[in-house]
């Protein structure tokens, strides 16, 4: 009924009705379905803008798609249907973090029925082995009965040290150096130890698998979840791996400080700390791509259960990067690096500064403390000098009056002698 007079009065009176126009972004996402790659021009230009650059990292859960146009940063998600090809099924944008990519309802609800399981199963183990310990007894020189661990509290992993295996050489064009394995994997544990990881060993049959991508020279994702060493993976422009490895661990910023990153542009960062992960391998293109894959339980695989369980929330302190053995400095000049090239970061930066003051306030007062001790007890050390030097000298002063009023006695001593002579 209701339509029908809307109708009646735009006959009759010549209303227009202007019908509501799609997102031209909304066509551009569809289309993305069974490509490999997003057409950052076409995004750029649906949002009424064009395309600058442009930067992309995958996981197990699909990709991500960073289109960096001239007036803001379009992020699409993708999720991959097939890992052989890496063809996309749906894609989404990402607004605010809280975009993820498109799954089948029943696929999602199967993959978290299959990790649900292992998840608490793995929560049982843990607190059981929290409980063994609480209970255990210390051995070791000493009277008395050692103390356990208390019941959930939690310890810092201890300082990582990079054991370098001696790698027989891969038979590829490029293979890395010690020195070089070893700055990647000191790094990377370093970071891994400030997030509260456990550290990684090198692999080097993983290294030699890594660098034969690295060799294609193509800056593409490999099927390194289908390759005979089943591996997640990173990859960054250039050949610098220390330059790489900070790249990818600054997405921590990308998620909020006291929840878990999953997804959102986060990859290469939960792919660097994936708690279970235990191997570590890179190759690289001298000058054009550097590639990491982590294995022995790859990373970025599975439900946002898996993630909760393998991520821990990290706020990105200049206290937590010190106390890994990270250089503050360094960390504040690779993080303004980034910030400057318009890499997606997120709030690192902003946290880093405002956790920066907080270490030098904490500093100034503790050298305020300092100062303030040494003068108060400057101050009691010259008191005590003060009142010993006044105790001596009435001491002295004493000793005189003493000796003067036996001189003086001795005298009228003798005047009464001789009074009583006469």
């Amino acid at each position: 009924m209701l339509a029908s007079h809307l109708l009646s009065a735009v006959l009759l009176f010549g209303i227009p009705i202007i019908a509501q126009s799609a997102d031209p972004l909304d066509s551009v996402l569809k289309d993305l379905a069974g490509k490999k790659e997003v057409d950052c021009n076409a995004v750029c230009n649906a949002v009424g803008d064009s395309k600058r650059n442009y930067s992309m990292s995958g996981s197990g859960a699909g990709v991500t798609w960073t289109c960096k146009c001239n007036k803001e940063d379009v992020v699409i998600n993708c999720e991959v249907t097939d890992f052989t090809s890496w063809t996309f099924g749906s894609c989404c944008r990402q607004v605010e973090g809280k975009c993820k990519p498109v799954t089948d309802p029943s696929k999602r609800e199967l993959e978290e029925e299959k990790t649900i399981d292992e998840s608490r199963r793995r929560r049982r183990r843990r607190r059981r082995r929290r409980q063994g310990k609480g209970k255990g007894k210390g051995k070791g020189k000493g009277k008395g009965k050692g103390k356990g661990k208390r019941k959930g509290k939690t310890t810092s992993p201890p300082t990582p040290s990079a054991k370098v295996p001696k790698c027989p050489p891969c038979n590829t064009k490029e293979q890395l150096e010690e020195d070089e394995i070893k700055s990647v994997l000191t790094l990377h544990n370093k970071m891994r130890k400030a997030v509260g990881a456990p550290p990684l060993q090198w692999n080097c049959e993983l290294m030699c698998q890594v660098q034969e991508q690295a060799d294609k020279c193509t800056g593409e994702h490999s099927a390194s979840y289908q390759e005979p060493i089943k591996a997640g993976e990173n990859l960054a422009s250039g050949s610098d791996g220390v330059l790489a490895s900070w790249m990818w661990f600054s997405e921590y910023g990308i998620s909020e400080p006291d929840k878990f990153a999953h997804g959102g542009g986060t990859g290469h960062f939960t792919a660097m700390v994936w708690r279970s992960t235990k191997d570590l391998g890179c190759g690289k293109c001298s000058s054009k791509v550097f590639v990491c894959q982590y294995a022995n339980s790859p990373p970025n695989f599975g439900a946002a259960s898996s993630y909760e369980e393998n991520v821990p929330a990290f706020e990105g302190t200049a206290a937590q990067f010190k106390a890994a053995g990270l250089d503050v400095q360094e960390a504040k000049d690779y993080l303004n690096k980034f910030q400057s090239w318009g890499l997606p970061i997120g709030t690192a930066l902003t946290r880093f500064y405002a956790s920066l003051e907080k270490l030098d306030l904490d500093a100034m007062d503790s050298g305020w403390r300092r100062i303030v001790f040494f003068v108060t007890g400057t101050g009691a050390v010259v008191v005590l000098m003060a009142f010993f030097a006044l105790s001596a000298r009435r001491c002295k002063c004493n000793m005189q009056l003493t000796g003067r009023d036996e001189e003086r006695n001795m005298f009228l001593t003798e005047e009464h002698i001789a009074m009583d002579a006469s």
